[in-house]
């Protein structure tokens, strides 16, 4: 298990923090990431993503990233919710 989490994912040349802003290099990378995922997951790829703020938990440091460092950021079951939203039926 210390092998796989200790495993280098990624590179940061910055680090991804999360402050108490409306708009976060960290949560940039958190709605990257899920749009990254429905591209390569779902059969209906997303054209948006969000969160929110509380589900990230940690900073990524500048430097490698590590499967254990990922699971700092969500430590949590998450799951990816795709919604269909057809506009005509929404706009006002």
């Amino acid at each position: 298990m210390e092998t796989e989490m200790n495993r280098v994912i990624g590179h940061a040349n910055k680090a991804l923090t999360k402050e108490k802003t409306p708009e976060t290099l960290m949560g940039n990378f958190f709605c990257e990431a899920l749009l990254w995922m429905s591209d390569h997951y779902a059969h209906n790829p997303a054209d948006l993503a969000f969160a929110t703020k509380g589900g990230i938990r940690n900073d990524l440091k500048a430097g490698n990233i590590t499967v254990g460092h990922i699971f700092e950021v969500m430590p949590f079951e998450n799951t990816l919710t795709i919604i269909e939203l057809k506009a005509a039926k929404y706009a006002s």
